[in-house]
């Protein structure tokens, strides 16, 4: 992810990934770090989507407590 951030961050088509000893073990091209950043972006979509949906959930079941209470205190079971 650090690396696909660089690219994107200075527009780069690769990087070098090296020892700390400065030994070139290889790159990392444009197009595998696009795949990271796509995944990152499905993760994130997906995490917003489960937090709307659980807030979804927490409203409604507030309403249904609050509408069971109402109907409760009108019928004068409550």
């Amino acid at each position: 992810e650090e690396v696909a951030d660089m690219i994107s961050k200075y527009n780069l088509a690769a990087l070098p990934v090296v020892s700390e000893h400065g030994e070139m073990l290889g790159i990392v091209t444009f197009d595998d770090a696009w795949e990271v950043i796509e995944d990152e972006a499905e993760e994130s979509s997906m995490r917003d989507t489960l937090v709307r949906l659980a807030f979804g959930a927490i409203g409604t079941l507030g309403f249904l407590v609050v509408y069971t209470i109402v109907v409760l205190q009108i019928v004068g079971m409550g």
